[in-house]
C-alpha cells in the first residue's frame, strides 16, 4: 500500500459527489438506521446495571454492535479478558479484509488513519464509494460513529426511566436496519458485478444506476454489526444482575483490543501482490462481503418471522437490483409490507 496515495486522493477529490453536503446526504440513512439498535443496547446495558459513562465508553472504544451485545452477559458473569477477546475477535474477524481493502481511502497521517480505521463498520463500508477521498471517508465514518454513541446514551437514559414491562420482546427494533442494509447490499452487488467497467479507473461517465447505488446507504443493520446485535439481544432475559466496574472495564479492553487487531492493524500492512491479482481481489472481496450480508440478513430475519421477512426482503432486494426506487422509498415500502404481514399473519 502506497502511503502517499491517500494524501493525493485527499487533495484531488472527484467533483460533485464528494462535497460535504452530498456526503452527509449519502450517509444520513445509514446513521439513522443504527439509532434504534444502539438505543436498544443502551436500554439493555442499564438493565445490567451499567452506568451512563460505561455505556458511552464501550460505544466509543469498542464500537461493535454485535460485540457490545455479546459482552453484556459475559461481563455480567465475570468472564475473563481472553474469553471476551476470543468472542469479539471471532465476531468481528470479517473486518480484516474489509479494513485492508478500504485502507487506500484513508489519510496518510498515522493518528487520523488509526482513528478512522477504528470507526469502520458495515454501514460505513457499504456507504463509501471506491473513489471517495479521505475527507469524504472521514465524514461518513464520523457521522455513523457519532450517531451510534449518541443513540446508545439516549437509550441508556430511556432505560433508566422506563419500566421494564415497556420493553416488549416481540417488537423487532432492528428490522429497519435490515431493510436498509439489504437494499444497499443488493445495490452494491448490481454496481460491482454489472458495472465493473464503469467503476474502474477514472471513468467520468458513470450512469444513473451507479450514482444511485452509491447514494443508497445503509446499517447496520445487521449483516455484521447491526444484524448480530439485534439477534443477540433477542436472547436476553432480564433478571437480577450484578455487574461490577472491573468486568465492564475488561469488556471495554477486549473490544478495543479487537478493534486494534481487525480494523486498525490491517490499514498499516502492505502486502506485495501482483497488480492484476490485487485488482481482482479488490473486485471480488467486496462482492463476496455483500453476498454474505444479504444471505445473513435474510436468514436472521426469517428465523423470527419467516413469511413476512422473506417477502419483504425479497421485494427490497429486487427493487434495488432493478434500480426502481431510491433507498428511502424502498425502506418505507419494505417496512410497511413486513409489519402488515406480521399483523395479518400473527
Amino acid at each position: 500500500m502506497n502511503d502517499a496515495q491517500p494524501a493525493m486522493d485527499e487533495r484531488a477529490a472527484p467533483s460533485g459527489g464528494n462535497s460535504r453536503v452530498a456526503v452527509l446526504r449519502r450517509v444520513a440513512p445509514a446513521a439513522i438506521a443504527v439509532v434504534p439498535v444502539s438505543m436498544l443496547f443502551g436500554v439493555l446495558a442499564v438493565r445490567f446495571d451499567w452506568s451512563l459513562l460505561e455505556v458511552v465508553a464501550i460505544s466509543l472504544l469498542g464500537f461493535s454492535g454485535s460485540g457490545q451485545f455479546a459482552l453484556l452477559p459475559l461481563a455480567d458473569a465475570g468472564a475473563g479478558f481472553f474469553t471476551m477477546l476470543l468472542v469479539t475477535a471471532s465476531i468481528n474477524s470479517r473486518y480484516l479484509p474489509i479494513a485492508y481493502i478500504s485502507a487506500k481511502r484513508l489519510p496518510s497521517g498515522a493518528g487520523m488513519r488509526a482513528c478512522l480505521a477504528h470507526m469502520l463498520g458495515d454501514e460505513a463500508y457499504a456507504t463509501e464509494h471506491e473513489r471517495d477521498n479521505a475527507a469524504s471517508v472521514r465524514w461518513i465514518r464520523l457521522t455513523i460513529f457519532a450517531a451510534w454513541i449518541l443513540a446508545g446514551l439516549i437509550g441508556a437514559l430511556l432505560g433508566q426511566a422506563m419500566p421494564a414491562a415497556w420493553l416488549r420482546a416481540d417488537i423487532n427494533l432492528g428490522y429497519p436496519a435490515s431493510v436498509v442494509l439489504m437494499y444497499l447490499s443488493a445495490a452494491q452487488l448490481r454496481s460491482r458485478l454489472w458495472h465493473q467497467g464503469q467503476r474502474r479507473g477514472g471513468a467520468t461517465g458513470r450512469g444513473r444506476s451507479e450514482r444511485r447505488s452509491g447514494t443508497a446507504v445503509h446499517s447496520v443493520a445487521r449483516a455484521g454489526v447491526l444484524l448480530d446485535s439485534e439477534r443477540a439481544a433477542r436472547d436476553f432475559h432480564f433478571g437480577e444482575s450484578v455487574v461490577v466496574s472491573e468486568s465492564v472495564l475488561v469488556a471495554i479492553a477486549a473490544l478495543f483490543t479487537t478493534s486494534c487487531l481487525v480494523r486498525i492493524a490491517p490499514t498499516f500492512i502492505s502486502l506485495l501482490i501482483d497488480p492484476n491479482a490485487q485488482s481482482y481481489f479488490e473486485r471480488l472481496l467486496p462482492a463476496a462481503v455483500f453476498i454474505n450480508f444479504a444471505v445473513y440478513i435474510a436468514y436472521s430475519e426469517m428465523v423470527r418471522e419467516p413469511v413476512p421477512a422473506l417477502i419483504s426482503l425479497a421485494v427490497v432486494g429486487a427493487i434495488a437490483l432493478l434500480n426502481l426506487l431510491g433507498l428511502i422509498g424502498t425502506a418505507v415500502l419494505g417496512l410497511t409490507l413486513y409489519f402488515a404481514l406480521v399483523h395479518t399473519l400473527g
